[in-house]
């Protein structure tokens, strides 16, 4: 099935009220034979998740956190455009209280059942209307068990001082209503004000941090050039470094950023760092997401964390835009000493995969090191992956390689997840075969031991039996075997074409396992002929393990 392109244009700020104020219009007419959008749009697994009836364009997040409490105070503003006459519509959110809503300005009927939110507008909204609906709510946001039994949603720790909000596969809606589906992307801006001692860390880049009571305190001396190799924190303090980053190194130390009244900024040299808020009063951190996003890659990360901004060279990597790419990486003081390693490898691993995967796919990127065991897995949040404390650096490689395979190009719908997985488990092979000395792993073995695992042969990687199964084995070795096996059929030049062009070719929208098939049999021109009876039908779809060639 042929699933939603690119999107051909970003529908964000001052564009959003240009494209409501034409549609205003239109809203005025009389809509006959509309009806309800629907709750849920056909998900294998997760029957209930996502919404009929509409495409969202654009969220903007204003949250409030309070850690005492664990309470979250939020006003969701959802930028949509009706694909049929709705007389009313469906939100994603689990748990927390709905004040009020409304539609176009106009107050909105609202209704709740289990993990629906349903508005119903004054007036019914015709197809092709833009239309601005905004939700009040508040409450203590939930952690949700899934099928596997990982948690996922608003993760708390520390009495409520740290939080990873999660979102796969459905763990935004504990914190924002959505259309919660992998098939529906939209921008984002998110504001989210926390007491000055923490730090809020989200997708994108950030725009602002306003600070809003008592004045912030001197800003520390900036720190001897023998002390870059990371950064640090304490709990009651959140430094933010900004360095010109080359592979391998973290740049040299500047002067201090200035320090003001009502918020911190930076100096415009090389690196410097921000002054420190004190204790009292709050901070709002603003992020914007400019690319589309899947509303389960959003991320909310708070914490004592320690900021450090650098930019990678034009040499290593540019954004879409061509300016150098802003790297922002966020490690918790717990994690600071182990993690000052992930954050060295950043630019490295940047440069192997642009090398590898092609020119990469958004504004900016990084990575949040939390506190060990905040989390039990690491996600692909788009552009800065959450890692619950410092491990591997190959689970780096993986995560930031879902960027391009994930991110940038989305799964339809949950059935099509081993294309995320499959590419990334993929790339680590191919990054552990590229190490030198001791350290490098052939591809060959990598495969081998992929073969042997019993548990990668349990179903095909396009059709996991459960929910539960998703995020299991096959989806990820067999996923990356299957790669490996067109490689070998089709020949190194095509096979780089693929892997090159297949992120390339759906950036920013959805495809789905056949539009893949589809893409790697054009790509692989005549040979592509083979990959049917020689790839798909045995070691994609087989329901038992193929001879190895």
């Amino acid at each position: 099935m042929i699933t939603r392109r690119l999107r051909t244009a970003v529908v964000t700020g001052r564009a959003v009220a240009a494209v409501l104020a034409a549609a205003v219009a239109v809203a005025g007419c009389g809509v006959s034979g509309a009806r309800p959008g629907t709750s849920g749009v056909g998900d294998p697994y997760f029957t209930t998740l996502g919404n009929g009836g509409y495409d969202a364009l654009h969220y903007g997040l204003d949250l409030t956190y309070t850690p005492s409490g664990t309470h979250l105070a939020g006003t969701a503003e959802i930028t949509a455009r009706a694909t049929r006459d709705l007389s009313a519509f469906d939100l994603d959110l689990v748990g927390l209280h709905v004040s009020s809503a409304t539609v176009d300005g106009a107050p909105a009927g609202v209704a709740r059942t289990r993990t629906e939110l349903t508005l119903r507008p004054r007036r019914a909204l015709p197809r092709g209307h833009v239309f601005r609906a905004v939700v009040h709510y508040a409450g203590v946001p939930r952690t949700l068990t899934d099928p596997d039994g990982s948690h996922e949603g608003w993760l708390v720790s520390d009495g409520g001082r740290r939080v990873a909000a999660l979102g796969e596969p459905t763990g935004s809606m504990t914190w924002f209503p959505s259309d919660n589906r992998p098939g529906d992307k939209a921008t984002y801006d998110i504001a989210v004000t926390v007491p000055s001692s923490l730090t809020v860390v989200s997708n994108g880049e950030l725009r602002a941090e306003r600070h809003s009571g008592p004045a912030v305190s001197p800003a520390p001396e900036a720190a001897p050039p023998a002390a870059t190799a990371g950064p640090k924190a304490t709990d009651s303090a959140a430094r933010t470094i900004t360095t010109a980053a080359t592979p391998g190194s973290t740049g040299s130390t500047g002067s201090t950023g200035t320090t003001g009244t009502t918020g911190t900024t930076a100096s415009s040299g090389t690196t410097g760092t921000t002054g420190t808020t004190g204790t009292t009063g709050t901070t709002t951190y603003t992020w914007h997401i400019a690319q589309p996003m899947a509303s389960y890659l959003a991320t909310v990360a708070i914490g004592p964390y320690a900021l450090r901004r650098t930019r990678l060279p034009v040499r290593t990597g540019t954004a879409p835009d061509g300016r150098p790419i802003t790297v922002l990486a966020a490690v918790d003081p717990d994690s600071a000493a182990k993690g000052r390693r992930l954050l060295d490898a950043l630019p490295g691993i940047m440069a192997w995969e642009e090398k590898t995967f092609g020119p990469y796919p958004f504004s900016s990127t990084g990575v949040v090191v939390g506190r060990s065991g905040q989390a039990e897995y690491a996600l692909e949040t788009q552009n800065r992956p959450f890692l619950p404390g410092p491990g591997a650096t190959a689970t780096l490689v993986h995560e930031m390689a879902h960027q391009w395979y994930g991110d940038a190009v989305t799964p339809a719908t949950w059935r099509d997840m081993w294309l995320n997985e499959g590419f990334a488990t993929y790339g680590e092979w191919l990054w552990l075969d590229s190490r030198p000395g001791a350290a490098r792993v052939p591809l060959a073995r990598s495969f081998a031991d992929a073969y042997r695992d019993r548990g990668n042969w349990a179903f095909p990687p396009p059709d996991p039996p459960r929910a539960a199964d998703i995020s299991a084995a096959p989806v990820y070795g067999r996923g990356a075997m299957v790669l490996q096996r067109v490689r070998e059929v089709v020949g190194d030049p095509a096979f780089r074409r693929i892997l090159r062009g297949w992120s390339r070719t759906h950036r920013y929208g959805n495809a789905s396992t056949a539009d893949f098939l589809a893409y790697a049999e054009k790509e692989a021109g005549a040979r592509g002929r083979r990959l049917d009876s020689e790839v798909w039908r045995t070691w994609l779809y087989g329901t038992v393990r193929p001879p190895m060639a």
